[in-house]
């Protein structure tokens, strides 16, 4: 039981990880001219854009202002992390195309 709710609590996160991540890129393409597409691994780009963007905005408008300004970077950074630190789970699509593939050499 403690395994499906631990899959279940990584799909979650992993959903709201991807959705973050869908619609932010989305408005990249909509709004080319307001956001930035960069090559760069994701962190890398997620601190690069706190520090460069967020921190001007805390020092001239203050924390809340920065803090609502920061919400989606910080979900995306924080969510990044997690990800490399707990893996991507057992209903990850990496570890079914693992699985899959492990199975396949297996017989």
């Amino acid at each position: 039981m403690k395994d499906v709710k631990v899959n279940s609590a990584l799909l979650l996160i992993r959903m709201m990880v991807g959705f973050v991540f869908i619609f932010e890129g989305i408005q990249k393409f909509l709004f080319p001219d307001v956001l930035g597409v960069a090559s760069i691994p994701l962190v890398i780009i997620m601190l690069v854009a706190i520090i460069s963007t967020k921190i001007p905005i805390l020092i001239n408008d203050g924390f809340w202002k920065m803090a609502h300004e920061a919400r989606t970077d910080w979900a995306m950074l924080l969510g990044s992390i997690f990800f490399l630190i707990i893996g991507a789970g057992k209903w990850s699509l990496d570890s079914i195309l693992h699985n899959k593939k492990s199975k396949n050499e297996n017989n």
